[in-house]
């Protein structure tokens, strides 16, 4: 019988083990390779959009690019720029960039270069409202001192409003809706390209003080108003008085509206006259 050496493999045992490792894996072990395979990719997608953003908030601060144009009236290639910047942005992504350009000494809104507004006081918050208490408000201070004027915080909050809340990496359908700003659409309001009924809306404004409580011209169905009404009395024919019965004197005209004609003692009415003085218990 012929030794076989246990240090070599012969070619056999190759070819056997070749066929092991190149089989197709189990249905399990595909599901798994695909699960591992997708959250590579979205952290790598994560990777490249906050890259993405950190860029944006790098041009973003230095912002307008165009020192003749003014933030009402912005020149047409820094908002071309700022719509494509913005695109990925999230708030909080946009609320850094108010923080940043506040840092760097310029208006939260990013075409306007002016410096923003501080009250040099201290404190670390700040009392906002108006005439009725329950418009007032206690905000960070921060939050309040990163624009030069209320025009600018309007316009940069008005972008704010429009962006999504989804993260980027996460946005399914790819279309993005384009962000449109304030002075843009003020323009198209002037041009009648978008047709408002004033009357429609005014009175779905005062169906909405309504609502919350405020004083409107319009009272909805339901609400009890202040005005007292005296109320007239009706001529209708007077009820006429009961009259006393004469069969029974004494007993208030009847029992209930009734007036008895005899009382049964045994198994013989007697009448008021046979009864006399005696006095009946008819209670």
């Amino acid at each position: 019988m012929a030794l076989k050496s246990i240090l070599k493999k012969t070619a056999d045992t190759v070819e056997t083990e070749t066929k092991t490792e190149t089989e197709s894996p189990s249905p399990r072990d595909k599901r798994n390779l695909e699960i591992a395979l997708y959250h590579a990719n979205l952290i790598q997608a994560q990777k490249d959009v906050e890259k993405e953003i950190l860029i944006a908030l790098e041009t973003l601060i230095d912002f307008p690019a165009d020192p003749s144009s003014s933030s009402s009236e912005p020149s047409s290639a820094d908002v071309e720029s700022f719509k494509n910047l913005i695109q990925p942005f999230q708030p909080s992504d946009y609320d850094e960039l108010f923080e940043e350009r506040r840092i760097a000494d310029k208006c939260g809104y990013v075409f306007c270069s002016n410096p923003p507004k501080q009250s040099g006081r201290g404190g670390k918050f700040k009392f906002l409202g108006g005439k009725r208490l329950q418009d007032f408000r206690v905000v960070e201070k921060q939050k309040t001192e990163c624009w030069c004027s209320p025009e600018c915080a309007h316009r940069a909050l008005y972008v704010r409003v429009q962006l999504d809340e989804e993260p980027a990496w996460l946005r399914r359908g790819g279309g993005v809706a384009p962000i449109q700003l304030l002075t843009e659409r003020d323009e198209e309001d002037k041009r009648g390209s978008i047709p408002i009924d004033q009357e429609a809306l005014r009175n779905h404004l005062e169906k909405l003080k309504v609502e919350r409580g405020e004083q409107g011209r319009m009272m909805p169905k339901g609400i009890i108003t202040d005005t007292v009404v005296e109320r007239v009395a009706s001529t209708s024919t007077p009820v006429a008085a009961p009259t006393q019965n004469n069969d029974f004197p004494g007993t208030a005209g009847g029992i209930e509206g009734y007036a008895p004609r005899g009382v049964t003692i045994g198994s013989r009415v007697k009448t008021a006259e046979e009864l006399g003085d005696v006095e009946l218990d008819l209670i």
